[in-house]
């Protein structure tokens, strides 16, 4: 597989990917193209598209805001005191590992979503 050099490029090999897996089982020589492409669509996209950090209290407030979400009803559905959420949102406090889990099964989100790196 050739290297990406541009959206054209990528959209193609995203289609080439698609195929394969629309195909399911795949010779040794299919296999090889596979893991080639998977190589060259990750290059492209971790140079073309970089991943954004943000912050667990700027994703709690985007999840908040999305599903239009109070304080006091995201306490009620996750049992988090109202106190222990507005000191999150206000920066006072890191979301504890339990409050992190209540969190990621009220969003759905995976396990850890929530817990900042240090």
């Amino acid at each position: 597989m050739e290297k990406i050099t541009n959206n054209k490029d990528f959209g193609e090999a995203l289609r080439k990917l698609d195929n394969f897996l629309i195909k399911g089982s795949l010779s040794e020589e299919e296999e090889v193209i596979f893991g080639d492409l998977i190589d060259a669509i990750t290059e492209y996209e971790e140079k073309h598209y970089p991943k954004i950090k943000v912050s667990s209290i700027e994703l709690l407030k985007f999840l908040m805001e999305q599903n239009e979400l109070s304080i006091q009803q995201l306490s009620e559905q996750t049992g988090i005191p109202e106190l222990e959420l507005k000191s999150i949102l206000s920066g006072n406090r890191e979301i504890r590992e339990e409050s992190s889990k209540k969190l990621t099964d009220r969003f759905k989100l995976k396990e850890g979503t929530f817990i900042e790196d240090k």
